[in-house]
């Protein structure tokens, strides 16, 4: 089922998902989830001119040095609120890496 869009973007020559999310404030993996049947999980079929969904606002850009600890600490939430928002982070946030984007509740 995909979500209904409230932000329509379109995808520009040498966008990738990580700088989509970045720049327009919304996760990564939710950009993937949100144009469910359009991007694939790991976002490698973006192409120019593509029509797609954004659909998060409260996101953090993660930093070096960041852990899931830190950014959960510092939304006020737990690591497992963290990572249930978060799967691409993997089970034990083992997957956190600078330059992704995560989303916040």
């Amino acid at each position: 089922m995909q979500i209904p869009c409230a932000r329509p973007f379109t995808v520009r020559s040498g966008d990738t998902c990580d700088g989509i999310s970045a720049e327009q404030g919304v996760s990564s993996f939710q950009l993937a989830a949100s144009n469910f049947g359009v991007i694939d999980a790991n976002c490698t079929n973006i192409f120019p001119g593509q029509a797609t969904c954004l659909n998060c606002n409260n996101v953090r850009v993660v930093a070096p040095g960041d852990s899931c600890t830190s950014i959960a600490n510092a939304a006020g939430i737990s690591v497992a609120t963290l990572v249930a928002n978060n799967p691409n982070l993997g089970p034990t946030c083992n997957l956190l890496f600078p330059g992704e984007v995560s989303i916040q509740p």
